[in-house]
């Protein structure tokens, strides 16, 4: 148990610091591109104008003045939500890496096996009435949420489910093993997730400068 802890201490340690590191970088960046973009927006709008202006006519003077640029700042302004939905996809690619590097047995599967054990037992009809696979899986990811144990063998359980398709499963069925089905889909899906890339959030990143020597130089 006090290795157990331990381990799972240092898996969020390693998720926080990743996670500032990620969006650090990407608050920063968005900052100054953002200054930098609206001042060289800015200074092509009619001061006369614009300075008599409240937030909203400004803004739809600068779309009128340059709307290219006009454009491109605002999926300069949008950006960070990507870069934190893209952090958030990797750290957990990270960490389920990692787990089932390190402690798949130990950890993953023992986890399932408890979850698919309760949800048979509080569940028994719907699996008997064969029922529709969507419902199942919804179900199960509800059952993995009520749980008490590790949050990041939660995200993980409930992200590979996310991941694998039941509608290929005869619920119905005498002759088959649900928890042994559901389990190895589990255990395949997660397996079969690559190492995690940080590509997407440079690209989000490049493309913000990008935006930003377009809005320089553009006339528009």
């Amino acid at each position: 148990m006090k290795e157990s802890l331990k381990y799972f201490a240092k898996l969020s340690s390693t998720a926080a610091f990743s996670w500032l590191k990620i969006n650090v970088l990407g608050t920063i960046s968005t900052i100054i591109v953002f200054i930098v973009a609206l001042i060289f927006i800015g200074k092509d709008i009619d001061a006369g104008h614009s300075g008599h202006v409240s937030a909203i006519p400004f803004i739809g003077l600068m779309f009128v003045t340059k709307p290219l640029s006009s454009i491109l700042f605002v999926l300069i302004v949008v950006s960070p939500g990507f870069i934190f939905a893209l952090g958030n996809k990797y750290i957990i690619g990270k960490l389920i890496n990692k787990i089932l590097k390190d402690k798949s047995e130990g950890y993953i599967e023992p986890f399932i096996e408890k979850i698919l054990s309760k949800f048979q037992e509080k569940q028994p009809d719907l699996i008997r009435k064969g029922a529709d696979a969507s419902m199942v899986k919804l179900k199960l990811m509800n059952q993995v949420k009520t749980e008490s144990d590790n949050k990041w063998m939660k995200r993980i359980v409930t992200f590979g489910l996310q991941k694998i398709s039941l509608n290929d499963v005869d619920f119905s069925s005498d002759t088959i093993s649900f928890s042994e089905i559901i389990k190895n889909k589990l255990v395949t899906a997660l397996y079969d997730i690559s190492e995690p890339s940080r590509n997407s959030i440079l690209i989000v990143l490049g493309l913000q400068w990008f935006f930003l020597l377009v809005i320089i130089f553009s006339p528009i």
